[in-house]
């Protein structure tokens, strides 16, 4: 799908409901040059024994990573150099837009509120994404360097390093067939999460992925997960179903692939309150939801199809261009 097309949202959901997945090339301006100049880069980070990532989890045989590279400070003992934390945040920004554009091609499809719910300030995290390196080691421990997994967020951007054609999905979760995804220069590749699934009742449903490894050749990505957060606004349905403290708990246990800023954000809260009064603070905050049924146009929950498509050329008319 390309992102200038003109008939983007139409393309998007087909390439959803055919594929379960989509590449979306052009993603924003000067992509390829500023991808180039990350990749130059990140063997020096990866490789150094000062670097940030040796702070953090969940590292092991077959893969680093580094967590919200974007954010990262800059302090004594890191070689994470500033420019690259620049050039991290400029793609972070950007293809957090970009997810908003697919975000409004599913609202205006299936009549949802999602932009609403990722907005700033609506939500307990601040703009509901987080970013993650991955540096997928040439010698891996098992043939899965990642283990096949669906995202709990929302939707999922992948911004592909290296022409290793390592990415596989599994259309049908009821068939063990595996597809490779295709390497495109200037593209990304774009999933939804469960919880964009249980948003719009299963219409469309995530598609199990993994990464393998066919050659024995270092691979590196990065990822920009979409989510709301624990306190967010969402439909009911939607909190029944994410079922975020199994989720934890496979995780803790080492058994878990991923663990988005949806997931880490609902750590914090299990660590402060049992898991009983999380289960009640998430009922209160659907009260909202069932009450009102949109958080910015005001649009009561029954609202038509076409109206909810006309408050939203209304009020989004402008949001893919809102961070050229």
């Amino acid at each position: 799908v390309n992102q200038n097309s003109s008939t983007f949202d139409v393309d998007i959901i087909r390439a959803f409901r055919d594929a379960g997945h989509c590449l979306i090339t052009n993603p924003f301006p000067h992509h390829v040059t500023i991808m180039n100049h990350l990749r130059s880069q990140l063997d020096k980070v990866f490789e150094s024994e000062n670097s940030i990532k040796a702070d953090e989890p969940w590292q092991n045989e077959n893969l680093e990573r580094i967590f919200n590279p974007n954010a990262k400070p800059v302090t004594d003992g890191s070689d994470f150099p500033e420019d690259l934390r620049k050039l991290c945040d400029v793609v972070y920004k950007a293809s957090r837009q970009l997810g908003m554009k697919v975000l409004r091609s599913f609202d205006l499809e299936f009549g949802t509120n999602l932009i609403e719910c990722h907005t700033p300030k609506i939500g307990a995290i601040e703009d509901g994404a987080s970013m993650v390196l991955i540096k997928y080691l040439a010698k891996s421990k098992d043939y899965q360097r990642m283990r096949d997994h669906c995202d709990i967020g929302t939707v999922t951007i992948l911004h592909q390093f290296d022409d290793r054609e390592d990415l596989e999905i599994r259309p049908s979760r009821d068939k063990d067939d595996w597809i490779t995804i295709p390497y495109v220069p200037n593209s990304v590749v774009v999933n939804i999460g469960e919880t964009l699934q249980s948003w719009i009742n299963d219409e469309i449903t995530a598609v199990p992925h993994r990464v393998v490894n066919k050659h024995n050749k270092g691979r590196y990505s990065m990822l920009i997960f979409m989510g709301v957060g624990a306190g967010g606004p969402m439909p009911e349905h939607v909190h029944e179903n994410r079922n975020y403290l199994r989720r934890i708990e496979q995780e803790t246990q080492g058994k878990g692939t991923c663990l988005t800023n949806d997931a880490a954000n609902d750590v914090v809260q299990v660590k402060e309150a049992s898991r009983q009064e999380l289960l009640l603070l998430r009922q209160k905050e659907t009260v909202q939801v069932k009450e009102t049924g949109s958080y910015r146009s005001g649009l009561p929950a029954d609202a038509s199809l076409e109206d909810r498509r006309a408050e939203h050329e209304k009020l989004y008319a402008g949001v893919s261009n809102e961070n050229e």
